[in-house]
């Protein structure tokens, strides 16, 4: 398993997927393949997570206009702070996988990716912020812009920020 402390992300035509390059604290690099039906999952819980930051307690199941309009200047907050920094390269000696489940872990103060394989062992972990993963979510909206894909899985508060990175990395820690 691999604890991830720098990640790029970015669509890949030829493969129709997003490419998830990690490094961990060991400078180990780890490929990880999202096929477009797997990131329509997690954008769901991902989102929620984040209303459920809000300080409204209306952020519930169908946020308010009030709510609304605070996630979208939250967002465009967050991805405006993103500062561009070389990617992450793979390596002759990365593992390369294509996961095929990814358990979202919610809590408080942060939010946890498990990605895992067919055998649901785990490949790697990632674990964001809000602010973390209101950037890596503006990343991932723009590579489904990139790619064409539908965007019926995004909240409109996402839909409605001005601006979005449209590929990078994401760093933590």
């Amino acid at each position: 398993m691999s604890d991830l402390q720098r990640l790029t992300t970015r669509y890949v035509e030829r493969e129709d997927r997003i490419r998830l390059i990690g490094e961990n604290e060991d400078r180990g690099v780890v490929t990880l393949w999202l096929t477009q039906r797997l990131a329509n999952r997690i954008i769901g819980p991902l989102c929620r997570w984040l209303e459920s930051q809000a300080q409204d307690s209306q952020a519930a199941s169908k946020p308010s206009p009030r709510v609304q309009h605070e996630q979208t200047f939250e967002q465009e907050r967050a991805a405006q702070a993103l500062k561009p920094q070389p990617p992450v390269q793979p390596e002759g000696t990365s593992t390369e996988s294509l996961v095929e489940s990814v358990d979202v872990q919610r809590g408080g103060k942060g939010v946890r990716l498990v990605f895992k394989d067919g055998q649901q062992k785990i490949l790697a972990t990632l674990t964001f912020s809000s602010t973390l993963t209101r950037q890596w979510m503006a990343i991932v909206l723009g590579q489904f812009k990139a790619a064409q894909w539908p965007l019926a899985a995004w909240p409109q508060w996402m839909l409605n920020v001005g601006r979005r990175p449209e590929g990078g990395e994401t760093k933590w820690h």
